[in-house]
């Protein structure tokens, strides 16, 4: 470890004893500092400043003004980057990049080998991604690209798609999008399986979970804070959806005969059988973020939003289907989400989610618009979405264009209980205890409840988490553990 000491002398002057807070913003802003307040001449220092700078603080602020000029220059820049640009053999495997730090330019490429996955649709595929970004002011103002490649063995096809992104500014952080291109995409967007769990369970244990068909697809977005703690946005999306069909039933420890179900979620045993109507739609998508309770601080070019625990955060989002060329398809979809970190002290962290949506106007909508939720039919929890996903749901039993209610409640103990066992404590574990469940309607339900041992690992490496989940649906109740990390 390492020891330090300091002081700092502070001097207050031109006090405005009768102020009134009365704005909204005056009362969140917890500091704020002047736009020129790092750009004013000596004569201003020596002015207001009411004890000079000591011969020792003047010499260091110097070195430093000195140092940063320096690793800022031209030259020291490009000889870092000539160092790190090099090419090496490890970069045909893990991928490439290439910086230009002087203009703040970013260009990278990642490896074939990195990108490779297998699906019973695609067989063997191989994705190759690649991003520009251009920084204009650090990380406050910028614009990026990223693009990918898509090239699958089996049906012989290249898909790819581009998105980009312009981010204006720090203080309000308005952003503008747009994704194109043509892809293969899980039924439940949020991609519950990966694609590495995905051909695992494929390969050697003939569970091919990711169920996909294809898009091709325009989606233009923005996004920006509105004022403090309510955010907004929208996307208007145009998208062309076929359904696909499995092409292959490879795997490398075959059994006696192949048990691949079909890639049509509704009807996983019937073969060559689809899901949906090959179909075009547009969507428009609106959302509203609501922080609470939240406080800010000002900078000259940024601002810092500071949550408030005390308080839950708050999201509506509107989808409205249309212009689908199958006129059964169009759709209305309006969900409200509700979550907080409630902090209780020496009793642990509860964390609570609760999601309630409807489809109104119709409800024969294409499968793709259901309302998936985010189920898992393997012993890995690999994206450590606990509050936000089921540990032993089947990825799309429960998909529904009906009326819904999704909820998630964990209690993270902290030390409360077992840094009271002797012995146990001195591996500083965490206990964790969670409810999770499904309402669609009055009479389909899905409830699973979870008891957990976090914060597992070596000394400040402890991102581990073994659970012991229990489900209860239909008459039907399973039990399983589950492995994963916790973010």
């Amino acid at each position: 470890g390492f020891k330090g000491s300091g002081s700092f002398i502070a001097n207050y002057s031109n006090y405005d004893l009768k102020t009134e807070i009365s704005s909204n913003k005056k009362k969140n802003q917890i500091l704020t500092f002047d736009k020129n307040a790092n750009n004013k001449e000596n004569r201003f220092w020596e002015n207001e400043r009411p004890i000079p700078l000591t011969e020792d603080e003047l010499k260091d602020y110097i070195k430093k003004d000195s140092i940063e000029t320096k690793r800022s220059s031209k030259v020291y820049l490009d000889s870092v980057d000539l160092k790190n640009n090099k090419f090496k053999l490890v970069d045909l495997v893990l991928g490439y990049q290439f910086n230009n730090s002087y203009e703040k330019k970013y260009i990278g490429i990642t490896g074939p080998l990195m990108g490779l996955s297998f699906n019973t649709v695609q067989g063997y595929n191989i994705s190759v991604r690649s991003n520009y970004t251009k920084l204009y002011n650090e990380y406050k103002n910028f614009i990026s690209f990223n693009g990918l490649v898509n090239y699958s063995v089996e049906s012989d096809r290249i898909r790819g798609k581009l998105f980009g992104k312009y981010k204006f500014n720090a203080i309000n952080n308005a952003e503008f999008r747009f994704d194109i291109g043509s892809k293969t995409e899980q039924f439940n967007s949020e991609n519950p399986i990966t694609k590495l769990q995905n051909s695992i369970s494929s390969l050697f244990f003939e569970k091919n979970y990711m169920k996909i068909y294809d898009k091709s697809y325009i989606d233009i977005g923005y996004s920006r804070e509105l004022f403090n703690g309510l955010f907004f946005k929208s996307n208007l999306i145009y998208e062309d959806r076929k359904a696909l069909f499995n092409n292959t039933d490879f795997v490398i420890l075959p059994r006696e005969s192949i048990n691949y179900t079909s890639n049509n979620p509704l009807n996983p045993n019937a073969t060559n059988t689809a899901p949906f109507i090959n179909h075009d739609i547009m969507k428009f998508n609106i959302g509203i973020g609501i922080s609470l309770g939240e406080k800010f601080m000002s900078y000259p070019d940024f601002k810092v939003n500071i949550e408030n625990s005390k308080y839950p955060k708050l999201f509506l989002e509107y989808t409205k289907g249309f212009n689908s060329s199958i006129s059964n398809y169009n759709f209305d979809h309006l969900n409200i989400r509700i979550n907080q970190d409630l902090n209780l002290k020496s009793i642990g962290v509860l964390n609570y989610n609760y999601i309630v949506g409807t489809f109104f106007k119709n409800k024969t909508v294409s499968f793709v618009d259901y309302k998936h939720f985010n189920g898992n039919q393997t012993n890995i929890n690999s994206r450590g979405n606990y509050i936000s996903s089921f540990k032993n749901l089947e990825y799309y039993d429960y998909s529904t264009s009906n009326d819904y209610f999704e909820y998630h409640l964990e209690q993270n103990f902290k030390g409360y209980i077992l840094g009271k066992i002797p012995f146990v404590n001195k591996f500083n574990f965490n206990l964790v205890l969670g409810a999770h469940g499904i309402s669609i309607g009055k009479n389909k339900h899905y409830f699973e409840f979870n008891s957990g041992i976090s914060n597992i690992g070596w000394g400040k490496y402890r991102f581990l988490r073994i659970d012991y989940v229990r489900s209860y649906s239909d008459g039907k109740n399973e039990s399983r553990f589950m492995f994963g990390i916790n973010l």
